[in-house]
């Protein structure tokens, strides 16, 4: 019989190769054209949404192959969205086995559009599109928004929400319909994006504008993007954006909760909003996550 020490010590290297492995299946490069018209159970987990709310179209962001479409109106329900506000709910997110360490460098690749109906009121209507989130219920470190029909992106760095790029007819346009709502921004968190300013209140983000530092609207064609993420409440967070191939904005610093339940992180895309009447569909197609650019980008290959 071997001495206990010596089962041990031959009992490591295979506990490091299981660890190893782990690690790498959760960090290999993952793609899904939703070229087959059914959610795969080993990307994806359907939790917080119903199978009549989703279907898939054809043709997809590269011709011939298809796109999974989130569909949601006045009749989708969901949960209380806090404070009373009652919202709709209808996303699909990564497979828990998939979801990476909190502050693992990850970069995101994937194509959307929206079409059907928008408020256009200049009443702020949350509305997400795609998020990045953390285990905590707070909002997410990194999120793409479409308040008012409007395409923008925010980082958060813990209670405090920053629009870090936005669609050309955004802010202006959005801020001479509301300049009396500017006082109630601290008040409502959902007029917070009229009036954040990363560069303002001490606020620990650094934010550098791209060449192209406007968003494509997608309400009028795909939108291509590519993303560098890393959360970290170390002063080292990092969210890099391009949209169809140009630079659009750079953000680093503190990008994330300070208090949450773990220390993983997972990508999810759908449609959230405040409850409306309006009738939408968000088109979403050729998701490609990996550790470098090349995984991700270009889309269509």
């Amino acid at each position: 019989m071997l001495p206990e020490r010596c089962v041990i010590l031959r009992a490591l290297p295979l506990a490091m190769a299981l660890l190893a492995s782990t690690s790498a299946f959760s960090q290999a490069p993952v793609f899904d054209g939703f070229d087959v018209p059914e959610i795969r159970a080993d990307l994806w987990d359907l939790k917080d949404i119903r199978r009549d709310q989703f279907g898939f179209v054809s043709p997809g962001r590269c011709g011939a192959d298809g796109a999974v479409a989130v569909r949601i109106d006045e009749a989708t329900g969901g949960s209380n969205c806090g404070a009373g506000e009652l919202c709709q709910r209808a996303e699909i997110r990564e497979n828990p086995k998939r979801w990476l360490r909190l502050g693992d460098e990850a970069w995101y690749g994937f194509s959307f559009r929206v079409r059907g109906e928008y408020p256009d009121d200049g009443l702020s209507t949350r509305w997400i599109l795609a998020q990045f989130k953390e285990q905590t219920d707070e909002s997410p470190f990194l999120a793409l928004r479409f308040d008012d029909g409007v395409f923008h992106i925010t980082v958060q760095d813990d209670a405090e929400r920053y629009t870090v790029a936005s669609a050309r007819h955004t802010i202006d346009r959005i801020k001479t319909y509301r300049a009396g709502l500017a006082r109630l921004a601290g008040l409502l968190p959902e007029f917070r994006y009229v009036t954040d300013n990363p560069s303002a209140g001490g606020a620990a983000l650094r934010v550098v504008p791209g060449s192209a530092s406007v968003l494509p609207d997608p309400r009028r064609d795909w939108v291509d993007l590519t993303l560098r993420v890393r959360a970290g409440r170390d002063g080292k967070g990092l969210v890099q954006v391009w949209a169809n191939g140009r630079d659009v904005v750079s953000v680093e610093g503190n990008i994330g909760h300070r208090a949450r339940a773990g220390d993983r992180q997972y990508f999810k895309f759908g449609q959230y909003r405040a409850q409306t009447r309006h009738s939408t569909e968000l088109l979403f197609d050729q998701f490609r996550r990996g550790t470098r650019r090349e995984h991700v980008y270009p889309v269509c290959r």
